[in-house]
């Protein structure tokens, strides 16, 4: 058997970085455009191996200058490495916000960020369970709000104390999820959309 290789595919620019990288391993190479011609060209040239419509990022993949390089940056840019990209937004943002006020970044600041984002984080890590499931829920922000409104009442309007006020806050939100939960197994019963039950 010889060592021929078909390269089939419709770009010069692939046909030619194919044939370079394949002609440097001491393999015989044979290109054309499409597949037809392809398999028209098969008795005659009786391949070792046809590697039909080589890709783009094979071909960079396979190129020798700087090829870790434009793998990193081709899988960042189309979202193999989406967590970096939240990284790097998240360092621009910061750097952005730092210029235009030099306490941005202090210690302060950020403990008062971390503090504030607590609610939402909770509440986020809450919806992800739901979303999971491949269900929707509507009424977390409502819950989040009147759970809140109940501890911040009880707490300032009846002086209780921190404990009793967080439970309260704690059985007020089963209540509303236990509602909601019940509204959601009837709509699915009655086939009901849970977007509908969930928009409070």
């Amino acid at each position: 058997m010889g060592r021929t290789i078909l390269v089939a595919d419709d770009s010069p620019t692939v046909q030619k970085k194919a044939s370079g990288i394949l002609t440097g391993e001491g393999l015989d190479v044979v290109t054309v455009s499409n597949g037809v011609a392809a398999v028209k060209k098969l008795p005659s040239v009786n391949p070792l191996v046809v590697l039909a419509d080589v890709v783009e990022a094979a071909a960079g993949a396979l190129d020798s200058s700087g090829d870790a390089r434009s793998r990193a940056l081709r899988r960042f840019i189309q979202g193999d490495l989406a967590s970096l990209r939240v990284v790097v937004g998240l360092a621009v943002i910061w750097l952005v916000f730092q210029t235009q006020n030099d306490r941005f970044l202090s210690a302060q600041n950020l403990t008062n960020l971390m503090l504030q984002i607590t609610a939402v984080g909770l509440i986020s890590i809450g919806i992800v369970f739901v979303l999971l499931l491949g269900e929707i829920d509507l009424s977390a922000a409502f819950a989040g709000g009147v759970c809140a409104a109940v501890m911040v009442r009880l707490m300032v309007g009846y002086d209780l104390s921190w404990a009793v006020t967080i439970g309260a806050a704690l059985i007020t939100g089963m209540a509303i999820g236990l509602l909601i939960g019940l509204l959601v197994a009837l709509a699915q019963y009655y086939a009901v959309s849970p977007f509908i039950y969930t928009l409070f």
